[in-house]
């Protein structure tokens, strides 16, 4: 079990970190189109090079996948959050058993033992992409 300096140490990583995310999203990925909205506004574009369309069309995907990777980041983050107020922080939702503090201290919103981790990782089929 981690101790209560451990658990601090982890939960300000977690607010520094919510804070950089909450600030990222509102200065730099405030898009709020759909990639349907984005293809649509670029039908509208007068004859550009099919080239010109797609690199915009490539730019508003990125955007719209670095809003979500930092949307699921914060979800991730939130929920650890809750777990160290509740008391439940650092233990595996999986097994219950305690979470090394040297992967909290990594990754603090770790909410899955070492173990448990590889195992979802082994269970993921890579050729489904």
């Amino acid at each position: 079990m981690i101790s209560k300096e451990q658990l601090e140490i982890c939960e300000r990583k977690l607010i520094e970190r919510q804070g950089e995310l909450i600030k990222r999203l509102r200065n730099h990925l405030d898009v709020n189109l759909t990639l349907t909205e984005a293809a649509s506004d670029l039908s509208s574009f007068d004859l550009n090079h099919p080239a010109d369309t797609a690199t915009t069309l490539y730019d508003r995907t990125q955007e719209l996948s670095l809003k979500n990777s930092a949307e699921s980041e914060l979800e991730k983050i939130n929920k650890a959050l809750y777990a160290i107020e509740e008391g439940t922080d650092g233990i595996c939702t999986i097994c219950g058993t305690a979470i090394e503090y040297e992967r909290l201290l990594a990754m603090p919103a770790a909410d899955k033992c070492i173990e448990h981790a590889e195992m979802d990782e082994q269970d993921y089929d890579w050729d489904d992409l």
